[in-house]
């Protein structure tokens, strides 16, 4: 807690040397440090890193609406942080720097930026050395945000970042893409040709999402099973699935059969065949679940999940927790990144659903102290553990 705020010390002092994109940036590595510093689990932590790497890379690009954008993305990272059950010791400097960063991107003077002219061209077809315009309705992505869309002559004209070098990129969907570096001066204009190349696959920049992992963990009974890809908190409209498969940690696919997986009219993915599921996740302790699909404007969308099978309930009693208020457990699996998180009752009970097996260190905290910790083998079904958690003044 005391670097972070030195940090953020000195973040203020220096910020009447900076720019405002490097401001932001600035601000968006004190939420990584946050992030570091206060172990919130893999799942919300990389949740709120990409989020807040997305907005301070948005704001810098100087677009119409890219301010709004920003804020929208951390604001997204500020409620999944104050949803999670996490202890004032871990919440509280995730919350304040983003707050920070929230702060910047919505007072922070807007980047310089100059006026770009993309052109999008194709190979003549002949042969020759000549080119074509690409025509409309050609994507258009500065440093992998999209810009917008080519009109009828095949140009798009955006506004840039002054002073730095973004990499343009043009695509036609499923198989066409191309980019370009370039850089303009303040309120200059400049030109980019970018040359558009068949046979390579365009991808979509989701991430596929699976709704009942936690920590990198599904349960092995699990009741449903629902997935999507994530555009930065919207979902793709999926159209198809072209294949999707299971992976073993010793390398083993499995095909996952058709009709197993089906698609919900928002573009939510969902197993239509639990059985099936079921039974592997039953013979397996890690597996990499990946999907390959298209949505409704022919964009690719491959992803995929690498996670742990859980096959243990650990549950306890913190004794003496009534005297330390709010009482927050975490259960951090040794040899990995992945930390759980619970709240105890009024009466100190508290229980992680679904665990993988392994061994944990389990700590108790109470407001930013650490009340308790003890290490526990989880190798069972059901592992029951007592605490008692020291007073604090």
């Amino acid at each position: 807690m005391r670097k972070l705020i030195w940090i953020a010390f000195l973040l203020a002092c220096g910020a009447s040397s900076l720019s405002a994109d490097e401001t932001v940036r600035a601000r968006r590595a004190l939420v990584e440090d946050a992030v570091a510093v206060t172990e919130p689990g893999n799942e919300l932590g990389e949740f709120v890193s990409r989020m807040s790497a997305r907005a301070a890379r948005v704001f810098s690009l100087a677009q119409p609406g890219s301010r709004e954008e920003a804020v929208r993305l951390v604001d997204a990272a500020v409620a999944k942080v104050a949803a999670a059950e996490l202890s004032p010791r871990r919440k509280t400097p995730l919350l304040e720097s983003l707050s920070i960063l929230r702060a910047t991107v919505t007072e922070a003077e807007a980047p310089a930026s100059g006026t770009l002219t993309v052109r999008v061209l194709r190979p003549a077809g002949d042969g020759s050395a000549t080119s074509a315009s690409a025509g409309g309705g050609v994507y258009v992505a500065m440093d992998g945000v999209d810009v917008g869309e080519t009109v009828n002559d095949g140009t798009l004209v955006i506004k840039a970042p002054a002073g730095r070098t973004v990499r343009i990129t043009a695509t036609v969907y499923p198989s066409e893409s191309g980019d370009a570096h370039t850089q303009v001066q303040a309120n200059e204009n400049g030109v980019v040709d970018v040359f558009l190349q068949d046979g390579k696959e365009a991808t979509a920049g989701s991430a596929l999402i699976i709704d009942q992992l936690e920590e990198d963990t599904l349960p092995w009974d699990l009741e449903a099973l629902t997935m999507r890809f994530d555009e930065f908190g919207a979902t793709a409209a999926l159209q198809a699935i072209e294949s999707a498969d299971l992976t073993d940690s010793a390398g083993n696919v499995t095909v996952i059969p058709d009709g197993t997986l089906a698609i919900k009219a928002d573009g939510t993915i969902y197993a239509t065949n639990l059985r099936f599921i079921r039974n592997y996740l039953d013979h397996h302790d890690e597996a990499t679940l990946e999907i390959h699909g298209y949505d409704e404007a022919l964009r690719n969308h491959n992803g995929s999940v690498t996670f742990k099978v859980s096959r243990v309930q650990l549950g306890g009693v913190v004794s003496n927790a009534s005297s330390t208020g709010e009482t927050y457990v975490a259960a951090k699996l040794l040899g990995s990144d992945q930390v759980f998180h619970t709240k105890a009752d009024a009466t100190g009970h508290f229980t992680f659903e679904q665990l993988p097996q392994g061994t944990y260190d389990v700590v108790v905290e109470g407001g930013q102290h650490v009340l308790a910790t003890q290490r526990v083998k989880a190798s069972k079904r059901n592992v029951e553990v007592r605490m008692r958690a020291r007073e604090t003044e």
